[in-house]
């Protein structure tokens, strides 16, 4: 009970600004941030044999289609994907096997997002090659109801696709994001429960592959992000950088500061 109440009073108490000190501002029309090709951000063996892994992230939509992050903007390279359906708001975990043709996929979906506040997000796989080996979690509770699949998945390869966080191929996130984590393992449902009722304060730091936490990063609240500007990696070395088309419209935006800690 006492969990339950701190969830609630925390997420009642987050800003529409942020979730934390800063979070990046999407416009649903060209911006993305590009983490270029690395080997930690592949969960395979190299001999098509998967690996665990979770995607964690907090957003605020402001539309119905929303693209969380992932590795499948070049059909011939994906790897996996996060996101809404297309043309929907339910939630969609996507991964891809390119050995075979046409390319084959295992995937969960089910939840929905909510537009106009901020909601808590995770993906998590255990590496089983099936379907059921993944799970979605909206604000600490598992949502996913049912699979979506082209059989036979033998699984993942390590491809050269960039990983893309606001962005799938043409679609692009209308909304704010803030806090995306990668791990090499599949968290668990007590550890996923303890990030939401944190309000973002909290995260486990056991696996952390990279973490995206788009704090101030030298620009005032609301400025203007530049095309090209430096997205740090806080734990690891993927760092991304901005790209927002021609209206220079990608920006940090604030809200009070809370004390964000990792805990193994």
């Amino acid at each position: 009970m006492r969990a339950w109440i701190l969830a609630v009073l925390l997420a009642a108490a987050v800003p529409a600004t942020g979730i934390s000190s800063g979070a990046m501002s999407f416009d649903g029309v060209d911006d993305e941030i590009t983490i270029p090709d690395d080997s930690s951000l592949s969960f395979t063996d190299g001999s098509d044999n998967d690996k665990p892994f979770t995607m964690s992230a907090w957003i605020y939509p402001e539309g119905n289609r929303f693209y969380i992050m992932g590795k499948d903007n070049d059909a011939a390279n994906s790897e996996y994907r996060f996101s809404t359906s297309t043309g929907s708001t339910t939630l969609l975990g996507v991964l891809y096997d390119n050995s075979a043709s046409p390319t084959k996929y295992i995937g969960r979906s089910g939840g929905t997002i909510t537009t106009g506040q901020w909601q808590h997000v995770v993906l998590t796989y255990s590496g089983s090659e099936t379907s059921s080996g993944i799970k979605i979690y909206k604000d600490g509770v598992q949502v996913d109801t049912g699979n979506l699949e082209s059989l036979p998945y033998a699984g993942m390869e390590n491809l050269g696709d960039s990983l893309k966080i606001g962005k799938w191929e043409t679609s692009n996130a209308n909304g704010s994001i803030d806090e995306v984590l990668i791990y090499n393992k599949a968290l668990t449902a007590p550890d996923i429960q303890a990030m939401f009722a944190s309000g973002g304060a909290w995260y486990p730091t056991d696996c952390l592959v990279s973490r995206w936490s788009f704090d101030l990063l030298g620009y005032s609240s609301d400025q203007v992000v530049p095309n090209g500007a430096t997205i740090p990696d806080t734990v690891g070395s993927n760092d991304g950088t901005t790209a927002d088309g021609a209206d220079d419209s990608m920006t940090i935006q604030s809200s009070p500061v809370r004390e964000k800690r990792g805990r193994r």
